[in-house]
């Protein structure tokens, strides 16, 4: 009413001598009840007339009260038209109060129970985690192993949602269940946890899955199955090239890295490898060192080449 009343008396100081239906006609009419009757919906409405126990006398009732309600609201808007006194919009107090709503909101803050902010966090942090994901994903979509991977999500964090939105409204026990002083209810069911923790299992598989897959179409761009063959199967793992282009893909992505990497990075002055046996009873070592002509004198660079033997005997002693 205050809303409607505040409404009526800037019309009526914005438009002197104007009549109640001169409001009406810019305001426009009160809901009617009727209207939302009759918008249940056909699919509502066709279960209603199958049903045998919805009888014409059940829905003439129903037709009645609702003439009743919209009867009683444009009695309402009437009645308020007659008591408003004209004012305009700038010279009434307004409506909202900030300081009353700022501490409503306090108040609810200091007697909101730990549980139930944990669960508003959770249910925020999920949704928004599945949905940055899904926004940063891009063409790693298109890959089977990643699109199946966000669907998992997709169906974990709903199960999650809906979950920590029954233990929100309804708390985590059954109507049927009795509290006492001694016995406080809890705010957060084992189901609940449960699917939590299956969500964010979830969120680190996906999460993982999508950074390996976008580094690797960095390397192979628009190459969705070879990077589908390469992320299904695990670290050390064997993956089959038998397709030409497969294998052209992959030497081209080793070529390509390579020359990225001569092109940008520094020539080193000294570059030195090592190479090991895999022979338990007489190990060696192979050490090369070799310096790059360009950042020597003439007499200064060179290749060193040492080769050094060990012998498992003197470890034992």
């Amino acid at each position: 009413k205050p809303k409607l009343l505040s409404d009526m008396r800037a019309f009526q100081a914005a438009n002197p001598g104007a009549v109640f239906q001169d409001f009406i006609a810019w305001y426009g009419n009160p809901g009617n009840p009727l209207e939302e009757y009759g918008g249940m919906g056909d699919e509502n409405l066709g279960e209603m007339e199958d049903n045998a126990q919805a009888s014409v006398a059940m829905k003439l009732d129903r037709a009645s009260q609702a003439i009743q309600v919209l009867n009683a609201t444009r009695d309402f808007w009437s009645e308020t038209w007659e008591s408003a006194t004209p004012c305009a919009a700038a010279e009434q107090e307004p409506l909202f109060d900030p300081s009353a709503t700022v501490e409503m909101v306090l108040d609810h803050l200091e007697t909101l129970h730990p549980a139930n902010l944990l669960n508003q966090i959770m249910a925020v942090n999920l949704s928004m985690s599945y949905f940055i994901l899904l926004a940063s994903a891009g063409d790693a979509i298109l890959i089977v192993v990643v699109s199946q991977a966000m669907e998992r999500l997709r169906m974990r964090t709903e199960r999650a949602l809906e979950l920590l939105s029954r233990d929100a409204v309804h708390g985590s026990h059954s109507g049927e269940e009795e509290f006492s002083k001694e016995r406080l209810p809890r705010h957060g069911s084992i189901e609940t946890i449960q699917a939590c923790d299956g969500a964010c299992d979830a969120l680190s598989e996906a999460e993982t899955i999508l950074a390996r897959a976008m580094s690797l179409l960095t390397k192979f761009p628009q190459k969705y199955d070879l990077v589908h063959n390469i992320l299904r199967r695990g670290d050390s793992d064997t993956i089959p090239l038998r397709h030409p282009k497969g294998r052209a893909s992959i030497l081209e992505a080793i070529r390509k890295q390579q020359h990225d990497n001569k092109d940008r990075l520094p020539k080193p002055s000294l570059r030195e490898y090592v190479l090991r046996n895999t022979d338990d009873e007489s190990p060696c070592q192979l050490c090369v060192r070799f310096g790059e002509q360009d950042a020597f004198d003439e007499e200064d660079g060179g290749l060193m080449i040492a080769l050094m033997k060990t012998n498992v005997k003197e470890f034992d002693e």
